[in-house]
């Protein structure tokens, strides 16, 4: 197992991301597909972290 599937499996989203993504209809699935393919990833301290998906990929 590497450190993406690790990531995949094991993560919890704040309340401010649960609620932001139920307004803007974003699934379970997509979360886990953003997880999955994020080439970015930022620490925004606390041990949270930020994931997205670059134009580029």
């Amino acid at each position: 197992m590497n450190k993406t599937d690790e990531l995949h499996g094991n993560y919890t989203l704040t309340p401010h991301a649960q609620r932001a993504a139920q307004r803007r209809g974003i699934t379970q699935q997509i979360v886990q597909c953003v997880l999955y393919n994020a080439d970015v990833r930022n620490h925004r301290g606390e041990g949270k972290m930020s994931f997205a998906i670059s134009k580029k990929k």
